[in-house]
């Protein structure tokens, strides 16, 4: 027995559909799991013991499943599959492609809420056909086999980037706040990816760039507490139950931010808020921009008298 999933969303998409893959695996004991989606990712869920196998959704041989009318080659490699579950519209040709290959049941559903509720609960609902499960039992969660959560001390983790520079508080204010928590006795590490090749993160700073998934998750599992935007690193951080301070401003919290009782989400009040994915062009960031240094620095405090020893 072997279920295919389909995803090809970003990071921080993909880990909100843990608790659903995660569901699905106990309820499928011994069946064999294979991802259809980025190997990064995929490496990820691996590592975390949610799927088998990943194969690249990008590599051309694919790319026949995603148009009408696919050759039988593409379709041979998916017979062996005896269920799908597709992070994708009902209407894609993928999922089209998926049934003509006989796969005996395909399950899709759109990978972005039609409700204003968290996105992994979502998920979670749809894949375990209960609309009224509760939000604690959607929290993404990754096991790691070296609990890295044991050698905590005095070390925060700062990622100062995302997929979008308009959800970006400004680099200058993690600067200041970078100080005022070195000066009160901790250890920082700065985080960087593709996405902030030109993110001017100062020059003296201990620096883990381009890092892989799964080890970056050994690196914040190590962390006593991590700040950063609305990302994809930002969810990974809250997955590995790192005390989390997640910068909200145009995307909608109530769907994307990392869910757990770890997790405090930092924003203003605009009435043009939440303006992703609508509103791009027009965005003028004032809600990133008015989040003071000082807003954050009391959400860690906050934070910190619950699990660090700021108080």
């Amino acid at each position: 027995m072997q279920t295919l999933v389909y995803h090809a969303g970003a990071l921080g998409d993909f880990i909100t559909a843990f608790p659903a893959l995660s569901h699905w695996r106990r309820s499928h004991p011994g069946e064999r799991i294979v991802l259809f989606g980025k190997p990064a990712c995929g490496d990820l869920a691996r590592a975390a013991g949610l799927i088998d196998e990943v194969r690249d959704v990008t590599a051309a041989r694919y790319a026949p499943l995603f148009a009408d009318g696919p050759p039988a080659a593409a379709l041979d490699e998916l017979r062996e599959c005896t269920h799908a579950i597709a992070f994708a519209s009902p209407a894609s040709p993928l999922v089209a492609s998926l049934k003509k290959a006989g796969i005996a049941d395909v399950r899709a559903h759109d990978p972005f809420p039609t409700e204003r509720i968290p996105a992994s609960l979502y998920h979670l609902r749809w894949i375990a056909g209960n609309p009224d499960l509760p939000a604690i039992d959607a929290v993404p969660t990754i096991q790691l086999r070296d609990d890295s959560r044991e050698r905590r001390g005095r070390r925060i983790a700062l990622h100062p980037g995302s997929g979008s520079a308009i959800k970006n508080w400004p680099v200058c204010y993690f600067v200041n706040l970078a100080r005022r928590l070195k000066s009160d006795g901790y250890s920082l590490i700065w985080i960087a990816g593709p996405a902030e090749e030109r993110t001017d993160i100062p020059a003296d700073v201990e620096l883990l760039r381009d890092m892989p998934l799964s080890g970056l998750a050994q690196e914040l599992a190590a962390c006593s507490l991590y700040i950063g935007n609305d990302s994809g690193i930002t969810h990974l951080a809250a997955a590995v139950g790192t005390p989390t301070i997640a910068l909200f401003g145009p995307s909608d919290a109530r769907i994307w931010a990392p869910q757990g009782g770890h997790v405090e989400v930092v924003r203003r009040n605009f009435p043009c808020a939440p303006c992703l994915p609508g509103g791009k062009t027009q965005c003028d960031r004032r809600c990133m921009e008015t989040i003071t240094v000082e807003d954050v620095y009391s959400a860690c405090r906050r934070v910190g008298c619950r699990i660090l020893p700021f108080c």
